[in-house]
């Protein structure tokens, strides 16, 4: 394999991988979202019965 062909396979590895964890959110920037989900839950739930 030519090391050209070497680079760019390597470049093409890194570019699929995960990203570190670190830029996940953190699970305090949901909350918003899961209060809102209940909510929504409740109400579909009352609706339904």
């Amino acid at each position: 394999m030519k090391r050209s062909c070497q680079i760019a396979t390597a470049l093409a590895a890194l570019t699929i991988l995960p990203a570190p964890p670190s830029s996940y959110p953190a699970e305090n920037d949901l909350a918003d979202i899961k209060a809102e989900v209940a909510k929504r839950y409740d109400e579909a739930v009352k609706a339904v019965g």
